[in-house]
């Protein structure tokens, strides 16, 4: 399954839908995971974070929402 997340849009949300240790399983049991480039504002999980456990990272929202079968966020998704 293609499972991917996407940066919030919420102002002063900086949570993610997924850490890196949670792609880290999800590549381990077969999946793919597409990852928003900088969609943390922490220091604390950095692209190359996700990189090293697995994850396909991509330029934008949509080419996440385009590509995933499923979509982990945080807070609901918006309209536009």
């Amino acid at each position: 399954m293609k499972i991917g997340t996407v940066q919030e849009r919420k102002i002063h949300e900086y949570r993610i839908g997924l850490t890196p240790a949670c792609v880290h399983s999800l590549v381990r049991r077969g999946h793919d995971v597409y990852v928003q480039r900088a969609c943390n504002a922490s220091p604390v999980f950095t692209d190359e974070s996700f990189e090293q456990v697995g994850a396909h990272l991509v330029d934008s929202a949509q080419e996440v929402f385009a590509t995933c079968e499923l979509i982990v966020k945080v807070k609901e998704p918006l309209a536009d």
